[in-house]
This record gives structure tokens, C-alpha cells and sequence, in this order.
């Protein structure tokens, strides 16, 4: 819940930015498909990623963000985090399309260590249950 209403914010955020570029001239992605995606309900990513898997480079960006959010079948963080870093050094991107993609990889790089520590927590767990069902078997015997 908090991070959907931080995303909101900076989608918010983001989306003014963005609509100020194209009223002074800049090329502007639409904030709609931006907006669309950062709030998405995970059940909602399987017919966005569809919709957008095919579609030519001028979708890049949106393709990239909704990479990096899962429940769908292209989610894939760290392919998504690549990209992201190539489109951060390589294309043409409005400022606020930057910040947009810097604020998705400090959340993805959150979300990475997360998924790291739990990984780590449940392995020290598993160990924890072996150890105790070693010491249940030895002092039953």
C-alpha cells in the first residue's frame, strides 16, 4: 500500500513534467501508458505486457518499466534493470523520463535486496530445522 501511493505520487509527479516538455515543443511519451503501468495491479500486467511486447522502440521505455514490475510473464528485474541503464545512457530522454527511470531502479535495487534477505532468512531457517531435527533424532535414540 505505501509503495502504490508513492508511485501514485511521483507517477503525479512525473506526468506534470512530462506534459510540460510537450508544451514547450519536447517529444512526450504518453503519461497515460505511464501512469497506467506504475499503478497496475499485478493481475492487470499480463494484458499490458501483451499489448506492448511487439510494439517498435518508441515503446521502450513503458516496455522497460513494466518489465521490472512482476506478475506477468516478462517480468525478468534484472534484464529490466540493464535496459533501463542503457536507456539512462543512450537515448534521447526528456528529464523528467530520466528521473522516472532512476526512481524505478532505486526501487527495483530495494526490491532485489528484499528478495535477497528473505532468500537468505529462509535458508537460515531451513538450517535452523535441520539442526533441531538432528538434535530431536540423536536425543530420542
Amino acid at each position: 500500500m505505501h509503495s502504490r501511493a508513492a508511485a501514485l505520487f511521483f507517477v503525479g509527479l512525473i506526468s506534470l513534467e512530462l506534459s510540460a516538455c510537450a508544451y514547450r515543443g519536447g517529444p512526450a511519451t504518453d503519461t497515460r501508458v505511464l501512469d497506467e503501468i506504475l499503478v497496475s495491479e499485478p493481475a492487470e500486467r499480463p494484458r499490458l505486457w501483451a499489448k506492448l511486447r511487439d510494439k517498435a522502440e518508441l515503446y521502450e521505455l513503458e516496455r522497460v518499466l513494466l518489465q521490472s514490475l512482476p506478475g506477468h510473464p516478462g517480468h525478468a528485474p534484472g534484464r529490466a534493470r540493464q535496459a533501463m541503464l542503457e536507456l539512462l545512457n543512450d537515448a534521447q530522454l526528456q528529464p523528467a523520463q530520466q528521473r522516472l527511470l532512476r526512481l524505478r531502479l532505486l526501487d527495483l535495487r530495494h526490491e532485489m535486496y528484499l528478495e535477497n534477505a528473505l532468500k537468505e532468512r529462509d535458508q537460515r531457517l531451513r538450517s535452523l530445522i535441520d539442526i533441531e531435527r538432528d538434535l530431536h533424532q540423536s536425543g530420542g535414540q
